[in-house]
């Protein structure tokens, strides 16, 4: 607990779409009741979830769907390795420096939770402001053996080169922040540029997200999921739990509130539905969404919610098509469509949930105790598939393109017909929620331990200036 009459002063820097906010927005809430004080900023698309909980927020940078070139989209559709989309609006870049800048400078952060992939430019601007300390704070477990970055699922044998992987993508995804980055000493006043790096590396990474990392970090991701081996390789990570908003505070425009009655009616109609939903993954074309969960769907005969998300499913996409008549029939009476949906309200009135595996989506699947089935697109949703099927609580798939309506409404009939599959996720969602009680207490003792053990006494400068200059030491030698 935050105990002097002064609120210690914590900034929240993070990116991303809906599910990735959602628990920094958690993590703010709980950290203001617990006495301190805390600024959120983030992309401008994030302000609305901010203001929905009364917490500060400034946008410091744009929303990521603006940055996602129809090649990226191409070749995760695909399944292959994606060319890393690189920014080139200059003015703007420079306008979200500085309005990080200013935050800085005005807000005086005594500690900043970052992102991942934010952590980089937040490591910069920590060492031009006397290296204030900060803590990675992420969904998912760090860099290391059981998944990649690359977007390529390896087998089981060759996981070890998921690391040589990571290694490589922290290069690209740096190449893809460099121009952002290089903006920083144009925001700076004179006297601070010469406190900039001499030379910006992927270490910070290596430091605070991986398992190499030497000072603690925070994954907002369940022990529930990852199973007892969770500390074997990421000894530095401190699981806080699913950190989700309670489903009574999933309202306004983010979660389809101007539908919330529309679903209310719906679900009130008849039997409980199946959710399909691909959250941020603007992948194939919306027809081509549309058809494969619309024709999914139809075939088990069962009633669904099918949710747009940046995928652009729609019923407008179904004309033309042979079989549209009759799609559009059963759509009529059994399916309605969402632009966006209160995970948190509509998961656990579900039969079953189909969707992307994204980390924050996945969360909420399990927590609802219902039956979830993952269909792969990139990164870590790979890991997360096979984890379902480990668990036995649904079922994990290939990736999405490797998927018809036909094996998608064999998952579906699979997991609600299988008595062990539906026992075994109310289990987990059971154990999930009851762990999901404890976070507020676990994170605000981290905190007071972080401030105790790494702030106050000095501890987490000494590390970053004996690091910096050992890295100098090697680059002399070289």
């Amino acid at each position: 607990m935050a105990t002097s009459s002064t609120p210690r002063r914590i900034l929240i820097v993070y990116t991303g779409s809906r599910g990735d906010w959602q628990p920094y927005v958690v993590a703010g809430t709980i950290l203001r009741e617990a006495g301190y004080e805390v600024h959120l900023c983030g992309p401008g698309d994030a302000a609305g979830m901010a203001a929905d909980h009364d917490l500060p927020f400034q946008r410091v940078r744009q929303s990521i769907l603006r940055n996602w070139p129809d090649k990226f989209s191409d070749a995760i559709s695909h399944e292959k390795m994606p060319t890393v989309p690189v920014r080139s609006d200059r003015d703007e870049m420079i306008a979200e420096r500085k309005a990080l800048y200013d935050l800085f400078s005005t807000f005086k952060p005594e500690l900043v939770l970052t992102a991942f992939m934010t952590l980089i430019e937040v490591s910069i601007f920590s060492e031009i402001f006397d290296d204030i300390p900060f803590v990675n704070f992420a969904l998912q477990t760090p860099a290391g053996r059981d998944w990649n970055m690359a977007s390529i699922n390896l087998p089981r044998l060759l996981k070890p080169l998921n690391w040589q992987l990571n290694m490589f993508m922290m290069s690209m995804i740096l190449k893809m922040q460099r121009k952002e980055l290089d903006c920083i000493p144009e925001v700076l006043p004179p006297e601070l540029r010469k406190s900039m790096p001499k030379k910006i590396t992927t270490q910070p990474w290596l430091e605070h997200w991986s398992e190499q990392a030497v000072f603690p970090n925070l994954v907002a991701q369940s022990t529930v999921i990852n199973g007892d081996d969770w500390g074997k390789h990421y000894k530095t990570v401190v699981s806080l739990g699913p950190l989700m908003l309670a489903p009574s505070s999933q309202s306004g425009h983010e979660f389809g509130s101007d539908q919330m009655q529309q679903m209310e009616d719906f679900l009130a109609q008849g039997d409980a539905p199946v959710y399909i939903g691909f959250g941020s993954m603007k992948v194939f074309t919306p027809k081509y969404m549309t058809l494969l969960c619309a024709r999914a769907l139809h075939l088990t005969g069962l009633r669904g919610v099918i949710c747009a998300g940046w995928a652009g499913i729609d019923l407008q996409h179904v004309e033309g098509e042979a079989d549209e008549l009759e799609l559009t029939e059963y759509i009529n009476r059994n399916v309605l469509f969402m632009p966006k949906s209160p995970h948190g309200l509509l998961f656990p009135r579900c039969q079953a949930i189909v969707h992307h595996g994204g980390a924050g989506t996945m969360n909420a699947s399990v927590r609802s105790g219902k039956p979830t089935i993952i269909i792969p697109i990139l990164l870590d949703q790979y890991d997360h598939s096979r984890k379902i099927n480990e668990m036995g609580i649904g079922k994990g798939l290939k990736h999405l393109r490797h998927q018809t309506p036909s094996t998608i409404a064999a998952a579906i009939n699979e997991c609600i017909n299988s008595q062990s599959i539906r026992t075994k996720a109310e289990e987990v969602g059971s154990a999930m929620r009851r762990e999901e009680e404890q976070a507020p207490v676990k994170l605000t003792q981290f905190i007071q331990d972080y401030f105790r053990d790494y702030v106050d006494g000095g501890r987490f400068k000494s590390i970053m200036r004996d690091a910096r200059e050992r890295r100098a030491q090697q680059c002399c030698k070289c």
